[in-house]
């Protein structure tokens, strides 16, 4: 079996191969002892590991033995390592360099087709596919991406080696989120001098933490205005003086009248903590405090269909995305949609001709 890892310098190759090893993921690190049938697995034991080319590593700490490109060059697998072997090797341009169609297969190479009969399992590395020899790429098994995104680093892989990282080709690997990580960096030292890489963020980022703000900046000023509406003094009508003294002689206590408004002390005896509940959890404005003051003043009405990659997207008057079935939105970006909702007397008077009259 031989897997295939590719990256830009930095992107964490040769720690992934480190995890690999140490978590032993698909018994990547062990090998099977058989039976006299040569079928039963008795046990399972380590496997002897060879790296070539890999600096700093702690050959005791990980229990790997180290060799040279020369060796890897100087004769097949199966001469060069013990049955059973993982072998390692990085930089393996080196090893496997481009080589002329003109020029016949070295044998080293060619033997690679064996490599399953001596339970050999190599591992290269180089920054490119197209870095190696095109014998090798069309044995690999396995092929393992690792890329930089924004801020971020995306592990993609194959059954197969591919040669080109195109949009369709990266669609088609099985991908996910990559951070190196730390324990690996116990087994070696990554390299003598450490650059970090600035990260270029997509001007769409700034545009999202805009509009967040903008969004906190406006519920802010609808909460003034609430607590200006709910705190509003209260206006009360006061009976003439002459009328109260009317009364205060006639010895009769009557009430004093009050205008349509609502005392402050009336209505906080009035809220309870359900005003302030909102009926959709995701939707503060659902509070029913403010039922009076929220008016829908639009609705979701697809303005804009874009096709993209064979996904149809729907957006509102507003630049909102809107769920909608790719049917219906491949439809309406092919045929047009009908809107009910649209005044049409603009348009009619627009289109309408004026007749001239007929004179007698």
């Amino acid at each position: 079996m031989i897997i295939l890892l590719t990256g830009n310098m930095g992107t964490g190759k040769t720690s992934k191969v480190i995890q690999m090893i140490i978590d032993n993921e698909d018994k990547l690190s062990e090998m099977p002892v058989y039976d006299t049938d040569g079928k039963t697995i008795l046990d399972w034991i380590k496997r002897p590991i060879y790296t070539a080319h890999i600096d700093g590593i702690d050959e005791v700490k990980l229990g790997v033995c180290s060799v040279t490109h020369e060796h890897m060059r100087s004769d097949t697998l199966e001469n060069l390592f013990p049955v059973g072997s993982l072998i390692i090797v990085d930089e393996c341009h080196y090893v496997y360099p481009v080589r002329p169609s003109t020029k016949a297969v070295p044998d080293y190479i060619s033997k690679l087709t064996e490599l399953r009969h001596q339970g050999h399992t190599l591992i290269i590395m180089t920054q490119h596919p197209s870095n190696i020899d095109s014998y090798v790429r069309n044995l690999v098994s396995r092929h393992i991406h690792l890329a930089r995104k924004q801020a971020t680093t995306r592990l993609y892989e194959w059954n197969e080696c591919v040669t080109s990282f195109s949009p369709m080709m990266l669609k088609e690997a099985t991908s996910r989120l990559y951070k190196p990580p730390k324990k690996a960096f116990d087994y070696y030292k990554s390299s003598s001098v450490h650059v970090k890489h600035k990260r270029r963020v997509s001007p769409m980022v700034y545009v999202l933490f805009a509009c967040i703000g903008m969004i906190l900046l406006s519920a802010w000023h609808m909460s003034n205005r609430i607590k200006e509406t709910t705190q509003k003094p209260t206006v009360v009508d006061v009976a003439p003086q002459n009328k109260i003294e009317a009364q205060m002689n006639n010895d009769v206590l009557q009430p004093v009248p009050v205008g349509s408004g609502t005392s402050s002390a009336t209505l906080s005896k009035s809220l309870t903590p359900q005003h302030f509940t909102p009926v959709l959890p995701e939707m503060p404005e659902s509070k029913p405090i403010y039922d009076d003051v929220r008016k829908v003043q639009s609705f979701e009405y697809p303005v804009a269909l874009i096709e993209s990659n064979g996904v149809c997207k729907a957006y509102s008057d507003q630049g909102t995305l809107l769920d909608i079935p790719q049917a219906f939105c491949k439809k309406w970006l092919k045929e047009g949609r009908y809107n009910p909702y649209k005044s049409s007397s603009q348009s009619v008077n627009q289109s309408t001709i004026q007749q001239p009259t007929n004179k007698e």
